[in-house]
């Protein structure tokens, strides 16, 4: 019996609102910093961007220090 390997879990993606709900700032702002490469993104197929959850986090505990 053939058995596939294991698959690296998928990430969690955020929408434009969602993370801007988290980070308490505008969708616009969020943009700028995907372009400035500040944050990751990932487009869907109809051209909507998507952060990278653990991305969003990593802000809201750096905020969080500061």
């Amino acid at each position: 019996m053939i058995v596939p390997p294991p698959q690296a879990p998928l990430p969690r993606l955020m929408t434009p609102a969602e993370a801007a709900k988290a980070l308490k700032a505008d969708p616009k702002t969020l943009a700028r910093w995907a372009v400035a490469k500040k944050i990751r993104c990932t487009w869907t197929p109809g051209g909507t961007r998507r952060y990278y959850a653990e991305d969003v986090e990593a802000f809201v505990r750096a905020g969080e220090q500061t």
